[in-house]
């Protein structure tokens, strides 16, 4: 089978708190109007899938729906790493085996997650980007003194204007 996760291949960053899965089904070659009647899907926080590490078992779910299976699972948390397995049933009720896994890791769901801040040197703002181009080495700028973070006065003697600009 080919598993997909949000319709990607082992995604990273899925900002969804309720991902969407999809599978395609690849029948043996001397089998011919094969029909999927039911599915299971098991989401793991371990690719080894040991019973404390599952967060969802679908258990079966009678359906024909190979895309966009909604998980419905114990809550996922950002910037996690998790691992699913899919298998099926025909309409002869036979079962496959379990996919191999999949995996997908979690984005950045709430902006309370956001841990970083952002680095620059010292000065730097000197060489920042405005709207009509770079800002030269000879630009100073001075804190207002409002107290505002951000709040700045910048005084410019010259730009460096991108040649895109100029036509």
């Amino acid at each position: 089978m080919k598993l997909a996760c949000e319709l990607r291949n082992d995604p990273l960053g899925i900002d969804v708190e309720n991902p969407g899965f999809s599978y395609i089904i690849k029948a043996d070659d001397n089998l011919r109007g094969i029909k999927q009647t039911a599915c299971q899907l098991l989401v793991s926080r371990t690719p080894d899938f040991k019973n404390s590490s599952n967060l969802w078992d679908s258990k079966k779910m009678s359906n024909d729906k190979m895309a966009y299976i909604n998980y419905a699972g114990k809550r996922l948390l950002s910037g996690r790493k998790y691992w699913w397995k899919v298998r099926v049933w025909d309409q002869h009720n036979r079962v496959s085996a379990l996919s191999r896994s999949a995996n997908f890791t979690m984005g950045i769901l709430k902006a309370a997650d956001w841990k970083a801040q952002w680095i620059s040197a010292r000065g730097a703002d000197k060489y920042s980007l405005t709207s009509v181009g770079y800002k030269s080495a000879d630009a100073t700028t001075e804190n207002t003194g409002t107290g505002r973070p951000g709040e700045y006065t910048a005084h410019f003697r010259n730009f460096i204007i991108p040649t895109f600009l100029c036509r």
